[in-house]
């Protein structure tokens, strides 16, 4: 395993949940009785609190110099009062450095844009937001919260799978200057040739939509199960060749990747799997890019 000390990484995708306190992820605190629908397995090693010391104890020995916090709330309403909970603690602490949020899915256009102006008054680290689910992308309406997005200059982190990427494109197409964040590389469906080769040729697209379009190496652990060098490498390898060095950076996805391996053998399979690359090419891909995307 590569020696962690003298290593420094900036992880773009962390969630943080205090589940003694708040109330805010029915999934996490509701009877695990439908765990498998998830996808996810197990679901047990992520029925914790897990907050900033909790990260710090399983990623001792690295130099974890920022972290980029991504919404988790799903309980209607709670994002509003998850952001506040992360501005507070970031003010207080400077950790996280950038926090992803989102908006009610269910909401119109004239309420996205409160919600999206709140979270930018609300402090200084806020620095767009993602939608899991409940919105289609493809709607008018999908296509009117993008431009409100773009129009103050956020990041949209795209939660989109290989089928939906044909009809993701042309309303990309249509808000040129919106600046996209690709999570869990692209958020394979299967690990069949049928499915990667679908995998493969949807990064592609994504990668040809432009400069504007990165790629967040992350949570490929949620679709094999393990984060075993050998698993994650296709999926790296192939985002990079897509998108080049200059616009892939890492993510631990903690601690639902935590279901999988520990942070040190994830981090010991990203750093083998770029090994080939000079220092200054891995610096990117674990520091200068992530910081550049997020302005941290």
């Amino acid at each position: 395993m590569p020696d962690p000390a003298p290593f420094e990484f900036v992880d773009s995708h962390v969630h943080h949940w205090d589940l003694t306190n708040h109330p805010w992820y029915p999934a996490l605190q509701a009877e695990p009785d439908d765990e498998a629908g998830m996808g996810l397995g197990d679901m047990a090693g992520m029925r914790r609190d897990f907050l900033a010391d909790e990260y710090r104890d399983e990623a001792a020995g690295y130099q974890v110099t920022k972290i980029v916090h991504v919404s988790a709330a799903t309980a209607p309403g709670t994002h509003r009062d998850e952001g506040r909970w992360l501005e507070s603690m970031a003010d207080a602490t400077g950790w996280p450095a950038a926090i992803i949020g989102t908006v009610d899915p269910d909401g119109t256009p004239a309420s996205w844009a409160g919600e999206l102006d709140e979270q930018v008054a609300g402090g200084d680290h806020f620095r767009g937001i993602r939608l899991l689910h409940g919105l289609d992308l493809e709607s008018s309406r999908g296509l009117e919260l993008l431009k409100l997005v773009a129009e103050r200059d956020l990041i949209f982190e795209l939660a989109t799978s290989p089928s939906q990427v044909p009809a993701v494109l042309p309303l990309l197409e249509q808000v040129p200057s919106l600046s996209v964040v690709v999570e869990h590389c692209g958020w394979p469906e299967g690990t069949d040739e049928d499915h990667a080769a679908r995998w493969r040729a949807a990064v592609s697209d994504l990668a040809a939509a432009g400069e504007r379009v990165r790629c967040k190496l992350s949570g490929i652990a949620m679709v094999v199960h393990t984060v075993a060098e050998p698993d994650l490498r296709p999926w790296v390898e192939g985002c990079i060749a897509s998108f080049g060095i200059d616009r892939c950076f890492f993510g631990s996805n903690f601690p639902v990747d935590s279901l999988y391996g520990s942070y040190h053998d994830l981090l010991a399979s990203y750093r083998a799997i770029v090994s080939g690359l000079d220092g200054g090419e891995q610096r990117q891909l674990f520091v200068t890019n992530a910081e550049r995307t997020y302005r941290i």
